[in-house]
């Protein structure tokens, strides 16, 4: 059976913009936290395995991923790992990582999204700028049936 190590664990990490496609070696190391998450499920609580899912769940959306090849990674996964009770502290010190690394994540998505929100009322207030600032023209000409003027302006 292979063992998981620290290091397998902790690699997992964000990818920091969700068009990024999630590398093959990724593809492993998921489907392996997720047994060893599943295989400790009375060492570390329903609570806690219902965090596991949910940190899971957001740091995986953070990379384009095929569902299909994660869920046959799980399977062979599952196959071929044993956990001990120091699988379940990793465990526990993976997921606060993650924790740490969403919350910086969600930060600079914040920023981002302020900066994009600025920059869209800067282009407002230069349109609206340019609306009051521009030259109009106005053309008429006389209708030859009523013979009244009809003026548009540009």
């Amino acid at each position: 059976m292979k063992r998981l190590g620290v290091v397998g664990m902790l690699m997992l990490s964000l990818a920091g913009c969700t068009t990024n496609t999630m590398p093959e070696t990724l593809y492993g190391e998921f489907a392996r936290v997720y047994v060893i998450a599943e295989q400790c499920r009375d060492e570390i609580g329903p609570e806690t395995l219902g965090e596991f899912y949910h940190l899971a769940g957001r740091v995986k959306n953070t990379w384009q991923y095929d569902q299909g090849e994660l869920d046959h990674q799980y399977v062979k996964a599952k196959r071929r790992y044993e956990y001990d009770k120091q699988d379940c502290q990793q465990l526990l010190v993976t997921m606060s990582q993650w924790r740490h690394e969403l919350e910086d994540y969600d930060q600079q998505n914040t920023a981002a999204v302020e900066n994009l929100r600025h920059q869209q009322r800067r282009l407002e207030a230069i349109t609206q700028q340019n609306r009051q600032n521009r030259i109009q023209t106005t053309y008429c000409t006389e209708s030859d049936i009523t013979h009244s003027e009809i003026c548009t302006t540009y």
